[in-house]
């Protein structure tokens, strides 16, 4: 069996842009007894990816944090995949800041994605004619230091990055989560300005006490009172 390893050198220090992502319902989904869910996971996975996959710029093979003026995102410098969705890494030097343009063209596309997604998953659902397909996406986005890990090499300490940990990393993971009815939280340092956002104190996010998020204002609609004030604080 494979032993996890990584080398003792100092960890290459990044700033990172994180969102995580993943398919809301997926497991109840998985779950079920009919033989027609095996041979549509497949199927649901790569449908997503290839949606997500045209909000990113094929062509662009230089890490760059900049928008391009085809109107689509920079490639992610790092990918995990988690089952039923991804963390998706975009890396700086830890004392250069992202631009106030990527951030919120980047929010402005995983809003753009989440929307497209949750017109098309109840299509692939009648064209594979089967029951409690997820119905959309749910993401979280922040921002913060990570450190790469780097597998052990007999003559070099210089081998790729095989993954990456830093507290940005929990929180995008916690953010997709924490409030299912929204479905789309950024984390407040990411001072996102795109239209139609509101900014929130999350208040028992795992982990921490309290931490400043935007979500956007139609998303609201869709959790009750009870829960608004059990989760939030009104930071406007």
């Amino acid at each position: 069996m494979p032993r996890l390893q990584f080398t003792d050198h100092e960890a290459t220090m990044h700033r990172a842009t994180v969102v995580s992502l993943d398919l809301a319902g997926f497991s109840n989904f998985c779950n079920q007894s009919e033989p027609s869910v095996a041979i549509t996971v497949p199927g649901l996975i790569k449908r997503t990816f290839d949606s997500l996959n045209e909000f990113f710029n094929e062509e662009d093979e230089s890490n760059s944090i900049f928008p391009k003026d085809d109107g689509k995102l920079p490639q992610p410098r790092f990918i995990k995949y988690t089952g039923d969705g991804a963390l998706m890494f975009w890396l700086c030097p830890p004392k250069e800041q992202f631009s106030q343009q990527f951030c919120n063209f980047l929010v402005e596309s995983m809003r753009s994605f989440q929307v497209k997604l949750s017109s098309q998953l109840p299509e692939w659902e009648k064209e594979w004619r089967i029951r409690k397909l997820p119905k959309k996406v749910r993401v979280g986005i922040a921002t913060g230091i990570v450190y790469a890990l780097r597998p052990p090499h007999s003559f070099t300490s210089l081998t790729d990055p095989c993954d990456y940990v830093g507290y940005c990393i929990n929180l995008a993971v916690r953010l997709q989560s924490y409030c299912p009815a929204l479905g789309f939280l950024v984390h407040g340092n990411l001072h996102s300005k795109s239209p139609g956002m509101r900014h929130l104190t999350a208040i028992n996010l795992k982990g921490t006490q309290e931490e400043p998020v935007a979500v956007f204002r139609e998303d609201m609609r869709n959790v009750s009172p009870a829960d608004l004030k059990r989760k939030f604080l009104s930071s406007e």
